[in-house]
């Protein structure tokens, strides 16, 4: 079941520390990914709000001695926005720039048309610093620019 924005928003503040990447950014890759609910990808392995693959959770395990596994991200929301959180970090750590960090995150090298996904979520995370988070047309046209497709569910999670 997808959270609400204010749900969503209260959870990646109490969950995230935005050193680098934003609260805002956040909510663009989990809106785009999942429509903020925590779950098993549809046709494949990845999992959680941001849809994480086990392979990156593992290096995120080795790179921070963290313990991660697949069934507690899909039981704990709080650990679903910590692995995506620690995922552009680590990217960040092992020395890509931001945006490099992203375009990691979105599978770009592997899949040149998930280039689009980082636009889409660069353009919600503005939106949202431009606009504010407790303007419900603001949300909503950042929920929009995170994933133009998703439109028939934006209502439901204002």
């Amino acid at each position: 079941m997808s959270l609400s924005f204010s749900d969503m928003w209260d959870l990646i503040q109490e969950n995230h520390s935005p050193v680098v990447f934003s609260c805002e950014l956040l909510v663009g890759i989990f809106w785009e990914e999942t429509m903020f609910t925590n779950r098993k990808q549809l046709q494949g392995p990845a999992v959680g709000f941001g849809q994480v693959e086990p392979a990156t959770m593992k290096a995120v395990n080795a790179y921070y001695s963290t313990n991660y596994s697949v069934s507690l991200i899909l039981i704990d929301d709080p650990t679903s926005v910590a692995i995506t959180s620690d995922v552009l970090s680590m990217f960040n750590d092992k020395g890509l720039s931001p945006f490099g960090a992203l375009n990691a995150y979105a599978g770009a090298t592997v899949r040149a048309a998930n280039k689009q996904k980082v636009q889409q979520w660069l353009a919600c995370e503005r939106i949202l610093k431009n606009g504010g988070t407790d303007d419900t047309d603001n949300v909503r046209a950042a929920l929009m620019a995170a994933e133009p497709n998703h439109g028939a569910a934006v209502d439901s999670v204002l």
